[in-house]
């Protein structure tokens, strides 16, 4: 099916879990095994414990040859592909590279739900579930986005924020809060769309450039924290 499966990892040593993680995942939704695992001869796939486990659970294995990553050619294209896109989403929006996972993520998104050549023009996720996936929440990604709150009577009803991806297993939105420097889930949001973050940072310099006398006019930027739910290690794909 081409459908495409994303896991940020701290370090390769998790490979291993996650790679259970995934076969329990595909195994219990199309009640079928997995038969055969190909990979590149990295130590976080070749290594007894990996090795056993395949043996265990009767998982053919198939490696590339060193310095011949066209063996493994359709996951090295994803890979490619998907931090082809990821540089192109941050540049159109203006966020900076700790929002990169973030990126990586609505990427693999949107790949599972576009068609795709390989597959006749069909699209990953419909092939996998076996129904059409919907199309209408789709957002831009990294455009304005306004997170209804309720705080009190007097309270402002809404919190300035990014569009950052879609949660996995919740029927919302990821939001970054601008000024609160955190992110938010909900799926009660007011978007504009026809702004991204990159037109809030022109805004800010064009607002200080007035504000102060020509000879001492400067810009700055809005600095923003890392999320520690982002920068999470490197991207692996199964």
């Amino acid at each position: 099916t081409r459908k495409v499966w994303l896991y940020f990892l701290r370090s390769k040593d998790q490979t291993f879990d996650r790679f259970c993680e995934w076969k329990e995942l595909v195994e219990n939704q199309q009640n079928k095994k997995v038969k055969c695992l190909r990979t590149d001869n990295g130590l976080e796939f070749c290594n007894l414990k990996f090795d056993a486990y395949c043996k265990d659970h009767g998982i053919e294995r198939h490696m590339t040859c060193t310095y011949t990553p066209q063996q493994n050619g359709v996951a090295d294209r994803m890979n490619r592909t998907i931090m082809e896109k990821v540089r192109c989403m941050l540049n159109e929006s203006g966020l900076g590279e700790e929002f990169w996972a973030e990126a990586a993520a609505t990427t693999a998104y949107l790949i599972n739900r576009s068609p795709a050549s390989a597959i006749d023009h069909n699209v990953p996720e419909e092939l996998w579930l076996n129904k059409k996936p919907g199309y209408k929440h789709l957002r831009r990604f990294g455009s304005i986005a306004y997170v209804h709150i309720d705080q009190g009577k007097l309270k402002p009803r809404a919190l300035k924020g990014i569009f950052i991806g879609y949660p996995s297993g919740t029927k919302g939105y990821k939001i970054w809060l601008l000024e609160e420097q955190k992110c938010v889930i909900s799926r009660n949001v007011l978007f504009h769309e026809e702004s991204v973050y990159k037109d809030t940072i022109e805004k800010e310099r064009v607002v200080e450039s007035e504000a102060e006398p020509a000879s001492h006019s400067k810009s700055t930027l809005i600095k923003m924290k890392t999320p520690g739910n982002l920068n999470s290690g490197g991207v692996i794909q199964v």
